[in-house]
């Protein structure tokens, strides 16, 4: 009976896959995103690929920055669909996509191993005066971040470097620069780094969701339609 059950899954599943290579002759042309960096680096280029394997005929433009930058671009309609981690613009149709919990890295220094030899998570209340090793204004976590440190303290946090590329804060924390707060699945990558120690964060209200945007008062082409679908259907539950 399983048996059965299985083949008629894989069955099933080819029937559709040459139905979808039947129709992506019909889809064509390019499709142009904007993109925050978390979502631009961790989850759009998975996405492409799989979109591309079955509608060959399409080609992708790809613009990263920060949130604010990317919705700002779609408003002065630079492109059909946004990846972004803010939904306050009420210009735009929201889907959301993804939720993910911030983390703190550290670099692997005598104090911080000593802390995370006791304890894999750190509060609000463990970040006061740590240097700190931020995204660019615009940034979401950096936004969020920022405006829970000053309702818990009433000051700014201690920013020593603005550095616009995650790798490129990664690589600062390595070298003993400070610290920084990333969302986790940019933090996935560390967890063989020797330089680095991964903490979790305590506040739940760190917490970070990734959207999938679009103008509301925009008919999507064809190909961006097609893909948005992919998109949604590709994040299901």
């Amino acid at each position: 009976l399983f048996y059965k059950y299985a083949l008629d899954m894989i069955n099933t599943r080819e029937k559709a896959y040459l139905k979808i290579r039947k129709e992506s002759q019909d889809i064509s042309g390019i499709i142009e995103l904007q993109a925050s960096s978390v979502p631009g680096q961790y989850m759009v280029p998975q996405l492409i690929s799989d979109f591309y394997k079955a509608h060959n005929g399409v080609r992708f433009y790809v613009e990263l920055s920060d949130s604010e930058k990317a919705c700002e671009n779609i408003l002065n309609q630079k492109g059909e669909l946004g990846f972004v981690g803010i939904s306050n613009n009420k210009a735009f149709t929201y889907y959301l996509l993804y939720k993910d919990k911030c983390k703190l890295i550290t670099p692997k220094t005598k104090k911080y191993i000593e802390m995370w030899n006791n304890r894999h998570s750190l509060a609000m209340c463990d970040f006061n005066e740590v240097p700190l090793i931020w995204r660019e204004d615009g940034s979401a976590t950096r936004e969020l971040f920022e405006r829970e440190y000053y309702c818990y303290y009433g000051t700014k946090v201690n920013v020593v470097a603005t550095i616009n590329s995650l790798n490129g804060i990664k690589q600062a924390v390595a070298a003993g620069l400070g610290v920084s707060i990333v969302p986790s699945i940019a933090a996935a990558d560390i967890i063989n780094n020797n330089d680095i120690l991964t903490f979790d964060l305590e506040d739940k209200h760190l917490d970070r969701e990734f959207y999938l945007i679009h103008r509301k008062d925009t008919v999507l082409s064809p190909a961006a339609n097609e893909f948005k679908h992919f998109i949604l259907k590709s994040f299901e539950a």
